[in-house]
């Protein structure tokens, strides 16, 4: 499983990004810019937890990284070599 694919279909599924270029949606603060809302965040920290097989922390939810959609998949690719070690 490609997490970073997986992570980037489910922001495209949600509308289409400003940036053209790889890095910039990689840099893309998704909240800041509004392609989710709360109650999509909440849906997207569930979809994600239950997909990846991991459980986000509270420092994990407060975290720069975690705000930008590269630093998720860093995020997430994190957590999921934590589990399997």
């Amino acid at each position: 499983m490609d997490i970073g694919k997986e992570i980037l279909e489910f922001f495209k599924s949600k509308g289409v990004f400003p940036e053209k270029s790889e890095n910039d949606i990689v840099n893309y603060n998704y909240l800041e810019m509004g392609l989710i809302d709360s109650m999509e965040l909440v849906e997207m920290i569930v979809l994600f937890e239950d997909k990846f097989k991991i459980k986000f922390s509270t420092e994990n939810l407060q975290a720069d990284k975690f705000r930008t959609i590269g630093g998720l998949i860093k995020l997430v690719n994190e957590l999921s070599n934590e589990k399997k070690n």
